[in-house]
Order: C-alpha cells, then sequence, then structure tokens
C-alpha cells in the first residue's frame, strides 16, 4: 500500500509489481496504467506525482499474439500458455514459437521433416526444420543439443537427438537461420525465421530421433 498526505510530496521509489493506492488526498484521480512503461499517476490541481513500475512482460510478444488471435478474452483456459483453444494438440507457447495459429487447428506451426544432404559425410540426413522467434542464436550446449541460450520474446528453445529413444545426447548440428525454406511460406518480416537441425552423421548412426522443447522464462 502507499499513502499519499496532503502537502506532502512523496518519495519516488520504485515499484516492483504493483500498487494498491489508499488513504490521502481525497477527491484526486487516481490513474493506472499496468504494462510495460506504465506508472500510477496521481493528479491534483497543483502536483502531479508519479510511481513507475518496473516490471516488463517477458512475453509481452506472446500476449500480443494471443490478443490478436482472441481479441477481448482474458480466459486462461483458451489464452494461456499451456491452453490448447483449437485443440491440435498444441500448446499456445507452441503456436507461437513455431509460428501456428492458436485459433485454427490446420496451422500447427511451421515446421517439417525431411531427408537432406546437409554434411560432407556421405548420405543424406534426416532434418528438422523449424520456424522460430526471430533473433534466437543457437549454439552447442555440453549435452549435445542445441539451444538458444539469451531467451527471444521470453522463450528458449532446445532441440535434441537420440538413436533410441533412450537418452537425448546425440550431437545436434544447426543451419541458419534463413527467411525462406523448401516447402515452407516465406517468413521474411513476420517475426520468425527457419532454423535447420540434423543430427551429426559422423557418428556413425543408422537412424535417429528429433524432438525440440520449448520453455518461457518467467
Amino acid at each position: 500500500e502507499i499513502f499519499f498526505y496532503a502537502g506532502k510530496v512523496p518519495t519516488p521509489r520504485n515499484i516492483p509489481l504493483k500498487i494498491i493506492p489508499t488513504g490521502k488526498p481525497g477527491g484526486r484521480t487516481v490513474v493506472i496504467k499496468l504494462g510495460i512503461a506504465a506508472s500510477t499517476s496521481i493528479l491534483g490541481p497543483f502536483s502531479t506525482f508519479t510511481y513507475t513500475i518496473s516490471n516488463p512482460d517477458p512475453l509481452a510478444a506472446f500476449h500480443t499474439f494471443m490478443a490478436t488471435a482472441f481479441p477481448s478474452v482474458c480466459d486462461p483456459a483458451i489464452i494461456g500458455e499451456t491452453a490448447d483453444p483449437d485443440g491440435d494438440g498444441i500448446t499456445n507457447l507452441l503456436e507461437f514459437a513455431f509460428k501456428g495459429d492458436p485459433a485454427s487447428a490446420q496451422n500447427r506451426g511451421h515446421f517439417t521433416h525431411a531427408m537432406q544432404n546437409l554434411h560432407a559425410a556421405p548420405g543424406n540426413e534426416f532434418a528438422l526444420t523449424l520456424a522460430f522467434r526471430q533473433g534466437a542464436n543457437f549454439t552447442a550446449q555440453p549435452d549435445g543439443s542445441q539451444k538458444n541460450l539469451t531467451a527471444v520474446d521470453g522463450l528458449h528453445c532446445t532441440v535434441q537427438a537420440s538413436t533410441a529413444l533412450a537418452a537425448f545426447n546425440h550431437p545436434v548440428l544447426h543451419l541458419g537461420p534463413s527467411f525462406t525454406s523448401p516447402g515452407l511460406p516465406n517468413l521474411t518480416g513476420s517475426g520468425w525465421e527457419y532454423h535447420t537441425f540434423f543430427p551429426d552423421p559422423t557418428a556413425g548412426i543408422s537412424r535417429a530421433f528429433l524432438r525440440a522443447v520449448v520453455d518461457s522464462n518467467q
């Protein structure tokens, strides 16, 4: 709680979450704005006291994405990260990460898999190509996976490989990013870009499995 007293200027402060203004001065208007760079202002005939809420939303882009798909909807069972309002088996967070449409089961995201010749080693490689939020920098991790260590729009994506589904610890190689990929829509100017991943073929494998894991940093 924050109390305002007539004739006394409040001490400037940072508010990490939300504030509930109570007390005096009475008869003045309290304007509350919640969000990035928002503020709570006490507006009066002689003075203006402003309090800044320094709590940026790491998933602001996701929330905008969901608001576009479901205008005026606030029900977390529809717009929440783990909700699946179109019933296609893909959560809203994954729809956002892979450029799907949470309001349509016809668009589960922009991703594909195929056998491609991507390496100097003989033969083709099993490759996974997926759209992810623009700006992700995937790097090889000690466990063999590829991951963007710095979150993009609040998201991390980890791509892992396995040769027998027992442990996902086979080294993964990465190509990209690119706004184009064969058989997939052009992503130029969309806020997403394509990345291609495939198991390292130099380890002498006869089969492989790939999976992508997305999590938010909230």
